[in-house]
């Protein structure tokens, strides 16, 4: 469910992908400046889906469903 898991960590791993850092520092740097590339626009359609899907969840009312 939450955002992060669905949006933001694999476009973090798909930039950092292939890339050795000699120390985390340097991972956080590259980080730090490729995040903000990212539109804002993505971010709000990520959270918008997430939105979508606890609505499913909550009236779902704890029944099984296969579609999110």
């Amino acid at each position: 469910m939450a955002p992060a898991d669905f949006f933001l960590f694999p476009r973090i791993k798909t930039i950092l992908k292939g890339i050795r850092f000699g120390s985390i520092e340097a991972m956080q740097d590259t980080m730090t400046r490729a995040l903000p590339e990212v539109p804002v626009e993505v971010f709000q359609d990520a959270y918008h889906a997430w939105q979508s899907r606890w609505r499913k969840c909550v009236d779902a009312q704890g029944n099984y469903f296969e579609e999110y």
